[in-house]
């Protein structure tokens, strides 16, 4: 049987087919399947995503096209944190504010 809290076939195949320009799509649906989503969080256009150490969330998140990874992607740390811009609009800048690790 299946794990619930384990991204589908259908789920990874969704994500590997995903348009590179639909940010706030890819996000929001990346939100909705995933596993502690208190790890994953979006501000002012910034998406925080970090997989907790779940292989499911792994999963996902390596399941993200490399052309989506090329326009949105901002940061990775050690750990499974990934910084996302979703907001195309204006490439020459970027706001990030890195969350304070105690809270």
């Amino acid at each position: 049987m299946a794990d619930p809290d384990y991204p589908s076939e259908e789920t990874i195949a969704k994500i590997k087919e995903w348009r590179d320009t639909d940010g706030p799509g890819l996000v929001a649906f990346l939100r909705e399947q995933w596993t502690f989503p208190e790890y994953f969080t979006v501000d002012d256009g910034i998406a925080y995503m970090s997989t907790a150490g779940w292989s499911g969330n792994e999963e996902m998140v390596e399941a993200i096209p490399p052309m989506w990874w090329s326009l949105h992607w901002r940061a990775s740390q050690w750990g499974g944190h990934h910084i996302l811009r979703l907001d195309l609009s204006d490439h020459r800048t970027v706001k990030i504010t890195v969350p304070d690790s105690e809270g």
